[in-house]
């Protein structure tokens, strides 16, 4: 086999799999922006929440709200649905 065919045939080959790495770059940060965007809106909707139901909440709850991870967020939407005052909200909080 002639040394131009094979150096052809493994930069079509290489190119290939920087192609398929590239692709994969872009499906996985497609994803975790999604998963980030959730997880911001959550904390929005659960702040929305709180200043609607019982007013401004204060700057710690927000800075606990924003260390809070997905699943924790999930159960701080419904209690900020269920609680009737920020102090019971404040208590279902994470520790910081």
């Amino acid at each position: 086999m002639d040394m131009e065919i094979v150096d052809d045939i493994e930069l079509t080959w290489a190119e290939e799999l920087l192609a398929e790495g590239r692709e994969q770059g872009r499906t996985q940060g497609s994803v975790e922006g999604r998963v980030e965007g959730r997880v911001e809106g959550r904390r929005e909707d659960i702040a929305r929440i709180l200043n609607l139901r019982l007013g401004n909440a204060p700057v710690e709850v927000i800075r606990r709200l924003e260390s809070a991870d997905a699943t924790t967020l999930d159960r701080l939407f419904e209690a900020a649905l269920r609680v009737g005052t920020l102090d019971e909200f404040t208590a279902a909080l994470p520790r910081p």
